[in-house]
């Protein structure tokens, strides 16, 4: 049987998109294939490692070993302290009479302090994708602070005063406008004035290197006071 040249390019054609198409299935069963969608690596979940006295998570009680959601609002009692652990060598302890909301997802990581007490070593905020262009931000009524690794203790003291020591690390506020990195334990006051936001220097009070080492116990890390920090 003759067949055309016309014919012959058809034939070819088919031929080629079955190579292709069996080329391109062989690729997939074999696990090669470079355009395989790859599974989407787990969201990183917040998680109440301790807990003592009324603590309320999103208006009903808290418990140990209990997630975290993004956005949940926690409330500490006159009595009430919780240990909240996340990625790798994060560990955040809210202290009695303390509001706060938790948020590890991209478009807003990190922690709202409404009122009270929070101590908190974050040494592994790469494990939860903090870097160059992401960075986990602590607000306040008078202050936000954005973190990369450092021990830190913040207490709002009245809505117009917060109180935020940079125990261990670096801190910077306002947009990095203003930047402060210690060894050892260096405060600040953030207070709201009729000219704006003032920052002014404060005592080392509320807190002490053994309530951030305990802290830092949680996770199984060692704050090295003392030492210029590296981050």
């Amino acid at each position: 049987m003759n067949i055309s040249q016309a014919g012959k390019r058809v034939v070819l054609r088919a031929a080629i998109v079955v190579w292709i198409v069996g080329s391109v299935a062989i690729v997939a069963a074999n696990g090669r294939s470079e355009t395989v969608d790859q599974p989407t690596p787990a969201a990183v979940t917040a998680r109440i490692e301790y807990l003592e006295g009324d603590v309320q998570l999103d208006g009903r009680a808290a418990e140990i070993g209990e997630t975290v959601a993004a956005g949940a609002r926690l409330i500490t009692g006159a009595d009430g302290i919780a240990e909240i652990v996340f990625g790798s060598g994060n560990a955040l302890r809210v202290e009695e009479e303390t509001e706060l909301t938790l948020d590890l997802e991209d478009s807003g990581t990190g922690l709202e302090v409404r009122r009270g007490t929070v101590a908190a070593v974050f040494e592994g905020l790469e494990t939860i994708g903090v870097g160059a262009d992401r960075t986990f931000r602590v607000g306040t009524p008078t202050t936000v602070a954005g973190v990369r690794g450092t021990a830190f203790f913040v207490r709002v003291e009245s809505e117009d005063s917060t109180y935020v020591c940079t125990c261990h690390g670096e801190l910077s506020f306002d947009d990095g406008n203003m930047t402060v990195r210690a060894a050892r334990h260096n405060a600040s006051r953030f207070v709201r004035t009729a000219d704006g936001i003032t920052a002014e220097p404060a005592p080392e009070i509320y807190h002490d290197s053994a309530s951030l080492n305990a802290v830092a116990d949680v996770v199984g890390v060692t704050i090295q006071w003392g030492e210029e920090p590296t981050r």
